[in-house]
């Protein structure tokens, strides 16, 4: 009994240690030229752990072809154009190359239409951000997108629809988008529409900074297997 008490402990505590961990983190900012007559902007770089994904806080209106050529050159500015540099904060790490490699998200190997959680941008909607179906101006308080929040609440209850990189294959001219203020999945014409525009990255970050809640439990599973210690060494 002393055994499987401890184990169940264990597993209460690291279980949760394990969840903090899945949390969108801002590891550091990006410096955005847009070309060389634009002011320098300076925007959030969230990570996703559960996906292993880095999200620029970022986003602009092309149409689905521009939406390519744009993510595809986003770093180096060796054209001229788009330039991206990237400070990470203190405590992180990355082998990632952010000076190339940035792609438009991805609408998952089986897209659907529907207020469905599918793709990146509907685990991002859904799971990592406790948006509702329908619900408009998803955004919390306090979100690491601060950018696009701020752009969300100029028009609450209209349609954010962000482009993915998956075409829609029933449609040859068409390409597969997600409204990120009402958690609906669909497709729009590649040439027709003009549609916002994420940049996401590929790659693992890694934190040497203890997450606050991940150190409370373990504290306090360490308190609470101390107590069962003392408590089985008692006549």
């Amino acid at each position: 009994m002393k055994k499987f008490t401890v184990l169940l402990v264990l597993v209460f505590v690291f279980g949760f240690i394990g969840s903090s961990n899945a949390a969108l983190q801002v590891i550091g900012t990006a410096d955005y030229q847009h070309g060389p007559v634009y002011p320098v902007e300076t925007f959030n770089v969230i990570y996703d752990s559960d996906a292993s994904l880095v999200w620029l806080d970022y986003a602009t209106t092309w149409k689905h072809s521009a939406a390519l050529n744009w993510v595809t050159q986003l770093g180096d500015g060796i054209s001229g154009y788009y330039t991206l540099n990237v400070t990470l904060n203190d405590g992180f790490t990355t082998d990632i190359d952010f000076g190339s490699g940035w792609r438009l998200p991805d609408a998952g190997s089986n897209p659907q239409e529907g207020f469905l959680n599918v793709g990146e941008l509907g685990h991002l909607y859904y799971d990592l951000l406790g948006g509702l179906a329908g619900t408009d101006n998803w955004f919390p308080d306090g979100t690491p997108f601060e950018t696009l929040y701020s752009g969300m609440n100029q028009w609450p209850g209209g349609q954010f629809d962000v482009w993915t990189g998956t075409p829609y294959s029933e449609h040859p001219t068409s390409a597969w988008r997600f409204d990120l203020n009402l958690g609906n999945s669909g497709h729009g014409f590649m040439e027709y529409e003009f549609n916002f525009t994420m940049a996401v990255h590929d790659g693992i970050v890694t934190s040497t900074v203890p997450i606050p809640s991940a150190l409370f439990l373990l504290g306090s599973g360490l308190v609470l297997l101390a107590g069962i210690s003392r408590r089985n060494r008692k006549p």
